[in-house]
């Protein structure tokens, strides 16, 4: 699966060009705080859908990257894995990248609700979870379902495999993982370190 790296993730180039031409417009028509207004939607707009390069901290074959820009909003070991949770918000990028590299992927739709619920009522919540090689990510759409580039075949480190319009991503990794990050950190998709897998 290949992805492009224009500035503007394709999602947003109807919405950039339609504020884009209403900027023109209105000032054309010397309707100068109209045209303001425009320009501010339209610097919004790409800031919502901008598609930033990137390259990862680390290419070892044991590592896990952020697969979304935001912030570590959960770390719980489990009996069986490690799981960690990301929080998007509206200024981060919404790129969603892959976290490991895997000669396969697969994905899973729910159906429910769009919104930020509490871990005690993720089940109501709307979500896609793509099975990565040995690694499972949840994704919870806060306004609209995700955009899934990737969804079978194989997939590279850090490469784009979806499009995500805000809400919280959920990292499940194997239990014999060294994680790197804590509660707060800051993350960037496609780069940060989330942790290593240890060898038994």
């Amino acid at each position: 699966m290949k992805t492009t790296t224009q500035i503007i993730a394709k999602e947003g180039f109807a919405a950039v060009l339609l504020c884009g031409a209403f900027t023109i417009a209105f000032y054309a028509l010397c309707l100068y705080v109209f045209s303001a207004v425009a320009l501010l939607f339209s610097a919004i707009t790409i800031i919502f859908f901008r598609n930033t390069e990137r390259i990862p901290d680390e290419r070892d074959s044991g590592v896990f990257i952020a697969p979304i820009d935001g912030e570590i909003s959960l770390v719980l070991r489990t009996e069986n894995s490690v799981v960690v949770e990301v929080r998007n918000s509206f200024l981060n990028p919404h790129l969603i990248r892959s976290p490991i590299q895997s000669k396969k992927i697969s994905l899973t739709k729910c159906g429910g609700l769009f919104g930020s619920f509490k871990e005690s009522l993720s089940y109501l919540a709307q979500r896609e979870t793509l099975k990565i090689g040995k690694v499972r990510l949840t994704l919870f759409p806060s306004l609209k379902p995700s955009r899934i580039y990737a969804d079978k075949g194989a997939v590279f480190l850090g490469e784009r495999i979806a499009f995500f319009y805000g809400g919280r991503a959920e990292l499940e990794l194997p239990l014999k993982t060294e994680l790197r990050i804590g509660l707060g950190s800051r993350v960037y998709a496609g780069e940060s370190i989330i942790g290593f897998a240890r060898s038994a």
